[in-house]
């Protein structure tokens, strides 16, 4: 066939149409029918792997339903049994201390209700006190050094206090002999309020020197921490015929930190100590140093018949009673590690 447009021509041509052939039949599959029962047809698919699956998924089922059924049954008979008892209301708190403090005392119960938030008028259920709570806010107050606190059914709360000991007073100079802003501390430099000590008698004194303000901070703390390292070696007994009536801490030139200790020797009259504490490494084992030191000079001056109350003990290895006189002592001297000694082998030429 052929197509003429104006001048050019141009010739389709068009396909043929296609041959109708007629399709062979295909032998389609008989599909194969499975006479066996339900019973024979799960025993072949119940392999031993699956089998362990469903008996793992069972479990835990079983679990979760009974679970829930108990959290269900808890939180239903809640109010009944515990917070909705009258049963079990807190009626009662006990005290239990080492030493006869202020916690322990009658009339203090109604500050110490106060501080951990309950009350004993019947209003306050014992499972919703949490002991948590209570210990740390008894740990907040200057004068609990630790506490533990548990339950007792029914209605007693049982509190373990220990309580900060009293060491000493801490005071400052106000004017020509007289002090004022009394402190009272413990061995850990912690002020306890007056009302809340258990000893507020008798105590040794700390006093800042002249020279106390010119130091910073952190050396005004240093310097009361060694004066608590003396105080404390006569509280644990070390040295029972001492008594610490006053440390007064002092700054001298070149940056020596001296101290003078008031004390008392078989409760005779006033001994004063002067003694360089410039060491930072000052503690418990130097301090006992220097009264080991004072105990041997002191014995030899009553032997030698001298009135001497002033002892200065700023020169190592000795002591100086007056201006002409000293009491040569043993020199203390930091012990040296032990360094196990190795034999050199002798190398043969």
């Amino acid at each position: 066939m052929s197509i003429f447009f104006g001048k050019n021509k141009s010739t389709v041509k068009m396909a043929a149409p296609p041959i109708k052939t007629k399709s062979l039949p295909v032998n389609k599959p008989v599909p194969k029918i499975d006479n066996r029962s339900f019973r024979e047809k799960f025993a072949d698919w119940l392999t031993p792997q699956r089998r362990e699956l469903i008996k793992m998924l069972s479990f835990a089922t079983l679990a979760v339903v009974i679970i829930c059924c108990l959290i269900w049954a808890f939180l239903t008979l809640r109010d009944g049994m515990f917070t909705g008892n009258r049963r079990m209301v807190l009626q009662d708190i006990r005290v239990v201390s080492s030493e006869i403090g202020y916690w322990k005392k009658p009339e203090t119960q109604q500050h110490l209700c106060s501080i951990i938030g309950v009350t004993l008028d019947g209003s306050t259920n014992m499972f919703t006190s949490d002991g948590g709570r209570v210990r740390a806010k008894l740990l907040q107050t200057p004068s609990s050094r630790d506490a533990a606190v548990k339950l007792e059914i029914p209605g007693r709360l049982v509190i373990e206090i220990e309580e900060r000991v009293p060491r000493a007073m801490l005071r400052k100079p106000k004017a020509a002999g007289k002090y004022g802003n009394l402190r009272i501390i413990d061995e850990d430099i912690v002020t306890i309020p007056g009302q809340q000590a258990q000893k507020r008698t008798g105590l040794p004194y700390i006093t800042e020197g002249p020279g106390y303000a010119k130091l910073q901070k952190k050396e005004q703390m240093s310097e009361i921490r060694k004066a608590m390292d003396i105080i404390m070696l006569i509280e644990d007994k070390t040295f029972p015929n001492f008594k610490i009536l006053n440390v007064i801490i002092e700054s001298s030139v070149a940056n020596r930190h001296e101290m003078i200790v008031e004390l008392s020797y078989f409760n005779e009259e006033k001994d004063c100590l002067t003694i360089d504490a410039s060491d930072d490494e000052f503690g418990k084992d130097n301090a006992r140093n220097l009264l080991n030191d004072y105990q041997t000079a002191v014995n030899r001056a009553r032997r030698e018949q001298r009135n001497s109350h002033d002892f200065d003990l700023r020169t190592p290895g000795r002591v100086i009673l007056g201006p002409d006189h000293f009491v040569p002592v043993e020199k203390h001297t930091k012990p040296k590690p032990n360094v196990r000694k190795t034999e050199k082998r002798k190398v043969r030429k």
